[in-house]
């Protein structure tokens, strides 16, 4: 009996060895859970009905085995007695898909060559579906061919390595330094990677891109030491070390660098702008120490320094309050008569948001309550106050309701 009982003993020590050594040997945490689907239970794009497999919810698919059909947590995998399946986010032609008449899986498709049994998610904390089943490596279902198994280590859900190779998916980066190499996780540049020769984007090299100067900034630009890029457009003219995004609207995204603030791309300089004072405000207006702008055109006669956007309709400066300042130019922009600029002000909000269109339409001063362009006469501007939740209003005397252009009154409270 005691004989036994150390033969077991030592059987489960020599199996928890070596399930620890490959773990190590992987250079990654084994992530493997596999789960059973029930009858109408959706999992990972997988749904069982009855004793079928649904793929992606379009066509089921033929299963060896429906009773031992398991799905893999965090990974696209699947897997029964005999096979292992692989079911991308998207589409990847590598493996062997069958669609029908309209476009629709018709059976996920069988990793070839793989033992399901041993297969094993290799954990990067983001999902990623590198895997092995001890004799290959996979990257979606496709096999990494001539990677190391011993010494192969994941980097992220794109990039994994091993003593000779970098690995993009299931494909070597050619030429790619393996001591220097490192991956970027920024959200703006997913995807991406370095050594000290070059910057990648998958697999494509920044022929022109210093890798070891180089900023990942917000909507898709990337700068180095001398060179701004928009994704994977060079930009022509901007200076890499001193660009800038100052802000986006809803027209365009507004970036600067030594010579001048630029729109979009940069292909649209805005001249006569100050780089250094430089500011986005909201609505489309910006303003400098000098001008403000609506897009790419000066509002002239305006003072930039005490300017002031309250609204999409409303804005102010020392001198006047404005009307859609953007709608006019020069003599012909419409003012709101008889308000006073330094008083001013939206009713129940401090100002609206830049994607705000609809509300701000109604504002007061000391003397007055204005809907749009117009006085609300007998309103009592001291006392007007928006009804919280909704687009009434009240004053000492009467109710107010805002219908688009008209501010219908109650004679009574």
């Amino acid at each position: 009996m005691f004989a036994t009982n150390k033969i077991k003993m030592k059987k489960n020590s020599i199996i928890l060895i070596l399930s620890l050594a490959a773990q190590f040997a992987f250079g990654q945490n084994d992530t493997t859970e596999w789960v059973s689907l029930q009858d109408g239970e959706t999992r990972n794009r997988y749904k069982r009905v009855g004793d079928r497999i649904w793929c992606n919810n379009y066509k089921h698919i033929e299963i060896i085995d429906v009773e031992t059909f398991k799905v893999h947590i965090n990974s696209s995998y699947a897997k029964d007695k005999s096979n292992l399946y692989y079911l991308p986010v998207g589409c990847c032609y590598e493996l062997d898909y069958e669609f029908d008449e309209d476009g629709y899986w018709i059976k996920c498709p069988v990793v070839p060559n793989v033992d399901p049994a041993s297969f094993i998610v290799l954990k990067d904390g983001k999902g990623a579906d590198f895997g092995t089943d001890k004799k290959n490596m996979y990257r979606g279902g496709v096999i990494i061919k001539d990677a190391d198994i011993q010494s192969f280590e994941v980097l992220n859900e794109y990039y994994a390595r091993d003593k000779n190779f970098i690995f993009y998916f299931a494909h070597k980066m050619k030429g790619a330094d393996r001591e220097t190499f490192r991956v970027f996780d920024a959200e703006v540049f997913k995807g991406g990677s370095a050594d000290k020769y070059n910057l990648y984007r998958g697999r494509e090299k920044y022929n022109d891109a210093n890798p070891n100067e180089v900023r990942f900034l917000d909507f898709g630009y990337m700068a180095d030491d001398k060179n701004v890029y928009l994704y994977r457009r060079l930009i022509e003219g901007l200076d890499g070390k001193t660009f800038q995004i100052v802000g986006k609207g809803n027209h365009s995204i507004y970036i600067k660098d030594k010579n001048g603030v630029y729109i979009g791309g940069g292909e649209t300089k805005l001249e006569g702008s100050d780089g250094e004072t430089f500011q986005y405000l909201s609505h489309g207006y910006s303003k400098d120490k000098n001008h403000v702008y609506y897009i790419n055109q000066i509002a002239e006669g305006v003072d930039a320094e005490t300017f002031q956007v309250l609204s999409c309709y409303y804005q102010k400066d020392k001198n006047l309050v404005y009307y859609w300042l953007r709608r006019s130019s020069g003599e012909e922009r419409r003012t709101v008569e008889n308000a006073d600029p330094e008083t001013f002000q939206l009713v129940g909000i401090e100002k609206t948001a830049d994607n705000d269109y609809w509300r701000g339409s109604v504002a007061k001063d000391k003397n007055h309550v204005f809907l749009h362009l117009h006085i609300v006469e007998g309103a009592d501007a001291e006392t007007f106050e928006l009804l919280e939740g909704n687009s009434n209003y009240r004053d000492k005397n009467h109710y107010y309701r805002n219908a688009g252009f008209v501010m219908q009154r109650k004679e009574s409270k």
